[in-house]
Formats: C-alpha cells, structure tokens, sequence
C-alpha cells in the first residue's frame, strides 16, 4: 500500500488521478456492475465519513486513470487540519468472498492561505 500526503486549499477544486495495477502489473480496469472503488475521508478511522466519493462519481480516462473530484463544497466547511484517507478496491462486490484491496492511504491536509479570497474566510 502506498502512504501520500496531500495538501491543498480548502474550498478549492482538487484532483486525485491514479492507475491501479492488478498482480501481474497490467492496468486495472473496474466495472462499475461487478466493482466498487471507494475514496473516503475521516478525521480517524473511528470517526464519521466526513468525505466518501464512489466509482459512479469519478471520472475515468480511455487508458485506465480514475479520477476523483473534490469540490469546493466538499471542503468549504471543514476545518483547516489534516484528515485521513484511503483508496479500497472490492472486485466481485457481489460476491460472497470479493477481492479487497487497498493500494493507496495517507493524510490530506487542508489549508487556510486563499489570499484571492480572504473575505470568505
């Protein structure tokens, strides 16, 4: 599994674009019937979804890049820390036994400095 660190303002339109690789290396492609990829944010991982985006709500490219949006509402209201977040991969979500993986967990830490719109804030 891979740890990032992610910053960026918040209220902004942030981008998480990624491949994800199957055993033998090759680009994964995810049917949206059969699999389910999920983005979820919490201040622990006790704690509420305070962010959750799902396969249906992100974009994916011809050559097999997911990505994920995050809105300006999406943050607006939240406070300026850091939060945790993971990727997790369920292929099969139907079945009994799905393959579940979780290639990609860290931080996103939100930050105050808007100097175009301090008055918002």
């Amino acid at each position: 599994m891979e740890k990032r660190c992610i910053e960026f303002v918040r209220g902004d339109t942030f981008l998480i674009s990624r491949y994800f690789k199957d055993k033998e290396d090759n680009i994964l492609t995810l049917n949206p019937k059969e699999d389910e990829l999920t983005f979820t944010v919490r201040d622990n991982i006790y704690s509420p979804v305070i962010i959750q985006k799902k396969l249906s709500d992100m974009e994916i490219s011809q050559d097999g890049k997911y990505t994920i949006v995050l809105n300006p509402s999406d943050t607006e209201s939240l406070d300026c820390k850091t939060y945790k977040y993971d990727l997790e991969i369920r292929i099969g979500k139907n079945e009994k036994n799905p393959y579940v993986i979780t290639p990609e967990s860290g931080t996103i830490t939100l930050q105050e400095f808007d100097f175009s719109r301090p008055e918002e804030k």
